[in-house]
Formats: structure tokens, C-alpha cells, sequence
């Protein structure tokens, strides 16, 4: 029946609307692994798309909505084109454009900074899969983050709020961490991941299937 079909499953309200089926939000090494298949192909093409655009920086000269001045000579394009010694300009904004596509979330680190003034010297992406945002109150404010932590298997890394640049996709549950479209279709990926999984052991086995059945009495097919 009805109850027993909903027996073990958690829900919750959703504004006068009765109830919807809700899941444990998936880790960040679980996203990342997704960049395989139709996925990567997706993330892939967007990325391309967004770096073939010229990144514009402009000054704000006036009130009105074309008091606008571009600006071609600035060290901070400078930074963009090469962030650092071993990235080039376009890897870097193709990489945060997947990360986004993938997690919901893109962090770069400003090297060099030692506030929340200061310019960084360079940028280096990380990798969201080992990245969690510190959340906290500081002298009876409203929650904020307070810092960042990155590890790689026993290391790990703390920075200050200024230190990391958080790109993140509007999350209606989490405001610190980013819900990308890849979350928010995992059920339809995992499908496809396990069929195609499945197709690849079936043929690998050169489909012979894996149980005989075997019986005494005589069959006529």
C-alpha cells in the first residue's frame, strides 16, 4: 500500500505543496568523478564556448547605464592571461568552467594576498573534491565562512576567507556550498553509468552468460 511503500524513505515539506522525495547531497569527489561519457562531453563543449570570448574589464565613469569605459591595459588582465608559471589564461578559465559544470563550486587560490585588499601575484584553480568551506560566527554575527580546508590525503591546508576565491551556483538548501547541474541530475548519470557498465562486462564476457541451468526432465525447445 501506500504507507509501505514510503516506509524508510525521508521527506520533506515543500511549501503547501505536500511532500517531495529528498537524498543526501553527493560528495564533491563523486561529482568530480562524473567527468566521464556524455557528461564530459557536455562540460567540455561549454567550457570551449566560454573561452572562445575575449574577457572585457571596464571602469564605471558615470550614473547611467552607458557611463561604461573599457579598459585594454591593467595588470589584472595581465593575471588573467597568464596566472601562473605553468597555466595558461584559457586552461584556467576552461578548468573553472567545468568545476562549476561538475560541482557547483570553483575555487582559486590568490597567491601573494595578505588581505582582503591586497592583489594576488598569481592564481592557481583547486580542486573541489578536497575543498570545505569553514562556516562559523564571529562575535555574535550571522553565519559566514570563516576560512577554508583543503586536504589531499593526510595533508591538509587552511586558508583565510581572502585567500580563496569561492565561485559557487545558487544552492536553495546551502548558501556556502554551490548545487550544480550535475547534482541535480545524478540519479539520470548513475543510470547511465550503470547501464553502460553493464553493456561493457556483458560483451567482455563474450556474452555467455554467467549461470547454467541444468535439468533432468526432457525439454522440447
Amino acid at each position: 500500500g501506500q504507507k509501505k511503500s514510503l516506509e524508510g524513505l525521508k521527506l520533506a515539506p515543500m511549501y503547501g505543496l505536500g511532500f517531495f522525495f529528498s537524498r543526501t547531497k553527493v560528495s564533491q569527489a563523486k561529482l568530480m568523478s562524473e567527468a566521464i561519457g556524455w557528461v564530459f562531453s557536455c562540460i567540455s563543449r561549454i567550457s570551449e564556448t566560454v573561452i572562445s570570448e575575449r574577457l572585457r574589464l571596464y571602469r564605471k565613469t558615470g550614473e547611467g547605464a552607458e557611463d561604461w569605459e573599457e579598459i585594454t591595459d591593467h595588470p589584472f588582465l595581465d593575471l588573467l592571461q597568464r596566472p601562473n608559471s605553468w597555466m595558461p589564461g584559457y586552461e584556467l578559465i576552461q578548468t573553472w568552467s567545468e568545476h562549476e559544470d561538475l560541482t557547483g563550486n570553483a575555487y582559486w587560490l590568490l597567491d601573494g594576498v595578505k588581505d582582503e585588499n591586497s592583489i594576488p601575484i598569481r592564481i592557481y584553480p583547486l580542486n573541489p573534491a578536497y575543498m570545505t568551506a569553514v562556516v562559523g560566527s564571529v562575535a555574535g554575527d550571522v553565519d559566514k565562512v570563516v576560512g577554508y580546508e583543503y586536504q589531499t590525503g593526510a595533508t591538509k591546508k587552511t586558508f583565510k576567507p581572502f585567500e580563496i576565491l569561492h565561485f559557487r551556483r545558487v544552492n536553495p538548501n546551502d548558501p556556502f556550498r554551490g548545487l550544480g547541474p550535475t547534482e541535480g541530475s545524478i540519479d539520470s548519470v548513475d543510470t547511465d553509468n550503470w547501464m553502460r557498465e553493464w553493456n561493457r562486462r556483458f560483451f567482455q564476457n563474450s556474452a555467455i552468460p554467467g549461470v547454467i541451468l541444468e535439468t533432468e526432465d526432457t525439454s522440447s525447445e
